[in-house]
């Protein structure tokens, strides 16, 4: 029974499914719900621009009856009337663009959406990816010490160091493997959330594969030239481009027309006629509420448009800002190890002289070890900052 077991737990083992970021998002763009939405949407507006422009039913009348003269005459009656309603060709070719128009604007925010979930599926990607990166480094630092610590233990045997120095090797390896199991939690809690925003799409894992992260770069861009690319600005153009495009329908005199023939037999008497009807505008204020209507709605996308140029710019502007801090902060912390590098090896020197506590010693480890993970921990404030700013502009991420 115990063989039984395991070997499946080495099957077990073995069939781990382990993915990269690029068969992830290909998967999400395969069958995320948002993929299928934006082409049922576009469906769904190819219907509206065709339905927008299509011409009203015939419609038809038939009338019947019997009527008798003053002289005593009498006789059936019957009339047949038909009538069809019309845009005129330049109406048509206005509703039509507008509504093509419309329909662009629509897809661009749809892919926006779609953008964001993307960027949101890779800022988890490399937040579960660095979680394993300053795991890796703090085992090394645990094994390490534990290493130290069996040398001292005999070094303490031998009488060549003291109580308070082994106590102090012990307590410094318990909080190395507290750190530990902390960072085995964190790589756990990051790779719960990247699987709960996956939930929605087919892909199956138990772990990602991580490829080796390049050095941090200082985005240089132009924020106007981000905006013009964004698809929600672009949308929001768009929109008003199909207001204003709208409006020249209300420049024709005749926006429809109808046709009508008439067949009647009054006693024998048939009777054929045909006639064109227009609308009387001027009878009613209802084509230039209309009018009024679209021209406000104008007014209130370009306000909106205005308003949200503003308040993403200043957005974006806040987190560059941040990007440079981090930045920053990130070479100031590469300088650190750089130097603590340095002085750990004097204070090892310095120990092994009997010329330094091993307080000291471990202090001058801890900080170097600290050093590099608040290295990678900038690294991934870094790459949150810039898919806050990809997703907030909206625009492709550039390789």
């Amino acid at each position: 029974m115990r063989y039984i077991i395991f070997i499946s737990l080495i099957f077990s083992l073995s069939i781990a499914k382990e993915v990269n970021l690029e068969e992830i998002i290909n998967e999400v763009k395969k069958s995320h719900p948002l993929v299928k939405i934006i082409e049922k949407e576009r469906k769904l507006i190819e219907v509206e621009n065709k339905l927008s422009i299509s011409d009203e039913p015939l419609q038809m009348e038939v009338l019947g009856a019997y009527a008798e003269d003053n002289d005593g005459s009498n006789g059936n009656e019957f009339y047949l009337n038909l009538s069809k309603e019309f845009l005129t060709p330049n109406t048509k070719q206005i509703i039509k663009k507008s509504g093509d128009i419309f329909a662009e604007a629509k897809t661009l925010q749809l892919q926006s959406r779609l953008l964001k979930v993307i960027y949101s599926i890779k800022n988890s990607y490399y937040e579960t990816c660095f979680n394993k990166r300053i795991y890796t480094l703090k085992k090394e630092n645990f094994q390490n010490l534990k290493e130290f610590a069996q040398k001292m233990r005999k070094a303490y045997e031998l009488g060549e160091i003291s109580k308070k120095d082994i106590l102090s090797i012990e307590m410094e390896l318990q909080r190395a493997k507290n750190d530990l199991l902390l960072a085995q939690n964190e790589i756990k809690n990051s790779l719960m959330r990247l699987k709960e925003i996956l939930s929605s799409t087919k892909i199956e894992f138990d772990d990602i594969y991580c490829a080796e992260n390049s050095k941090l770069e200082n985005i240089v861009f132009n924020i106007d030239s981000i905006l013009k690319e964004s698809p929600n600005i672009k949308a929001k153009k768009l929109q008003i481009e199909a207001l204003k495009n709208l409006l020249k329908k209300y420049e024709s005199f005749i926006e429809k027309y109808s046709i009508n023939v008439e067949y009647s037999d009054e006693f024998g008497t048939k009777k054929y006629t045909a006639g064109i009807g227009i609308p009387l505008y001027f009878t009613t204020s209802k084509r230039e509420l209309e009018k009024r209507k679209v021209m406000e709605n104008i007014t209130l996308k370009q306000t909106q448009l205005n308003s949200d140029i503003s308040q993403t710019k200043a957005t974006i502007l806040k987190l560059k800002t941040k990007l440079g801090l981090v930045m920053k902060n990130y070479e100031i912390t590469k300088k650190m190890e750089k130097e603590l590098k340095e002085l750990n090896e004097i204070v090892q020197r310095s120990y092994l002289n009997g010329e330094s506590s091993i307080l000291e010693l471990l202090s001058i480890k801890r900080d170097l070890i600290n050093t590099k993970i608040k290295q990678i921990e900038y690294k991934k404030e870094y790459a949150n900052i810039f898919f806050e700013i990809l997703s907030t502009a909206g625009i492709k991420e550039t390789k």
